[in-house]
């Protein structure tokens, strides 16, 4: 999860928030089609909720999906304004939805912004034509190395009978 914590925990918390309105709202509709529909809307949306936070959790990029999400909320809350509910009941799900499609708004601009760096080069390996351990490059003992033999993988120094000096992870 590392960098994605607190992020996981907002939209946890928003989501619960939401939810939690939602219910309120839409079981506070008399019986009927309008209640029956916003019912299955509302379960939709919960299942559709729960895969979203868990894609979080996972460290997936699923923002852009809640964007979506979010959006989907507001015109069912606004539905809900028009249809029967005055301003003060959707208050609550209308800034909790807010505060969750800002958050998934910046968190879709950082990661396009760390999609934009250039990719890490891939660690090489060198090893003495003779000896038995590899190193990474940067390690003292493979400084000392006279004839060196470079390798672009782990799996390739690996295979030519090389064993991993401490300084490889």
């Amino acid at each position: 999860m590392g960098r994605n914590k607190s992020s996981f925990i907002i939209t946890l918390l928003v989501m619960f928030i939401l939810f939690l309105s939602l219910i309120s709202i839409v079981f506070s509709l008399g019986p009927g089609a309008f209640f029956r529909f916003e019912l299955i809307l509302l379960i939709i949306l919960l299942l559709i909720s729960i895969n979203l936070t868990k894609g979080v959790l996972d460290g997936k990029d699923k923002w852009k999906a809640l964007i979506k999400f979010y959006m989907v909320n507001w015109v069912n809350i606004i539905v809900l304004y028009f249809s029967t509910l005055g301003f003060k009941e959707i208050l609550l799900p209308l800034a909790v939805t807010g505060i969750g499609f800002i958050i998934a708004l910046i968190k879709v601009d950082t990661q396009d912004f760390r999609d934009e760096e250039p990719a890490a080069e891939e660690e090489k390996y060198v090893a003495s034509e003779k000896g038995k351990i590899y190193h990474l490059p940067e390690c003292n003992k493979a400084k000392r190395i006279k004839n060196q033999v470079e390798y672009d993988s782990k799996e390739e120094a690996e295979e030519s009978g090389k064993k991993a000096c401490d300084c490889v992870e």
